[in-house]
């Protein structure tokens, strides 16, 4: 998907309410492979900008990464609720907190 013009890497097995993963400083979504093969509801893993399968931005401020998070979510169709646990320190736009 595009954001901002730039190419943000997420993907969402299922369709009910979703769990959305975000990786932590240094990472990708592949850190949550493990986790996943054990969740029984749908998720979407994401690749935050400049991380795994998405293209690099100019901002990596926290506000920045939570508007892109807000738009996968808004683009994959999850609702207005889901929620956010993070893995690590860069996975801190949005800890534990609904969209």
């Amino acid at each position: 998907m595009q954001w901002s013009g730039k190419v943000v890497a997420a993907v969402r097995p299922g369709s009910s309410p979703t769990i959305v993963l975000l990786h932590g400083l240094a990472s990708n979504s592949a850190s949550w492979e493990t986790v996943i093969n054990h969740l029984t509801c749908p998720n979407v893993v994401v690749d935050l900008p400049g991380h795994g399968h998405s293209t690099p931005v100019e901002d990596y401020s926290y506000t920045a990464k939570a508007a892109v998070v807000r738009e996968v979510a808004r683009d994959l169709e999850i609702g207005h609720w889901c929620w956010l646990p993070t893995h690590g320190e860069d996975g801190s736009p949005c800890p534990q907190r609904r969209c």
